[in-house]
């Protein structure tokens, strides 16, 4: 009897010991934020959610690229207390959203889902091409966007800075039940719990990339945002604007773009020419997402 007591008590203290040896594994796993280093799939696979971890060599690259960019292009200049997001999609590890701030400190990294396609495939084929149900690639701006299924309250839009034209698709961030695989129509979802943190990390304004790194994409007749041209959506202009970004740089410092910009006219237009002329601008801006693209559509984007 006395043999019997004693090994249950050796068993229960080895269970101890390797609880304790665990848990004290994973706090010190997770309390390397910010760090260095590569690595597989499973150093990320048994983070709590939120968790940055050991942050990849190749999303730090991914994070200077982005912010060379904002340098580069006054469209993308984001105010100083904004955040840059970097969404993995290399194929290096599992796809993850990553929250910087431009200090490059590491605030928050998750899961996330992209666009299914048609035909549907599990795999990560980025395109901007309208009715692709794919996720542009490339850079973008946190804007306002206002929906039926879908508004400021649930999502985040996301507005194209080199053509991609996404807001126009109704490309969103929003929340979803689940966040590993193709399972919206172009949006980047993130986990339904972690959604009202993240839209109050990144608000209206930060840079969101989605970063596919050297991965060839194929079936797409509209390759925008493959290529870091400066070339925004009307609406991640203002958006931009409204948060205190955008702000211009020296034109030897600032982006190249296709075409300059047109010399503006002494003469001043009547006060009431100016007014149709901004309202005509506003007709402008609503007519894509109302004709083509709202979330009750379901062609791209917010449909689901």
């Amino acid at each position: 009897m006395k043999k019997i007591i004693l090994l249950s008590l050796l068993i229960g203290f080895e269970a101890f010991a390797f609880s304790k040896s665990s848990a004290t594994k994973l706090l010190t796993l997770n309390g390397r934020i910010g760090g260095g280093g590569g690595g597989g799939n499973s150093q990320y696979n048994d983070l709590p959610s939120g968790s940055c971890g050991n942050v990849p060599a190749h999303i730090k690259k991914a994070f200077n690229e982005s912010i060379a960019f904002t340098k580069s292009c006054s469209a993308a200049r984001i105010a100083s207390n904004k955040m840059v997001a970097i969404n993995d999609f290399s194929g290096v590890n599992k796809p993850m959203i990553y929250i910087f701030d431009l200090q490059g400190n590491c605030k928050r990294a998750t899961g996330i889902s992209w666009g299914r396609g048609i035909p549907r495939r599990d795999s990560i084929n980025m395109c901007s091409k309208y009715g692709s149900l794919k996720t542009p690639p490339g850079f973008h701006i946190t804007t306002p966007y206002s929906g039926v299924k879908y508004d400021n309250s649930n999502s985040l839009g996301l507005g194209g800075l080199s053509g991609q034209d996404s807001l126009g698709r109704g490309i969103l961030l929003h929340g979803k039940w689940y966040t590993d695989g193709a399972n919206t129509y172009g949006c980047i979802g993130v986990p339904d719990a972690e959604l009202q943190d993240i839209k109050s990390l990144l608000g209206h304004g930060s840079l969101v990339y989605n970063y596919s790194g050297d991965r060839q994409q194929s079936d797409c007749s509209n390759p925008a945002g493959v290529k870091h041209t400066c070339d925004p959506e009307q609406r991640a202009s203002e958006a931009l604007r409204n948060s205190g970004g955008g702000k211009e740089v020296p034109r030897s410092k600032e982006f190249v773009l296709s075409s300059p910009p047109a010399e503006k006219k002494v003469t001043p237009a009547p006060e009431k020419t100016e007014k149709v002329v901004v309202e005509e601008e506003r007709t402008e801006r609503r007519a894509p997402v109302e004709a083509t693209e709202d979330d009750d559509v379901g062609i791209d984007g917010g449909g689901i």
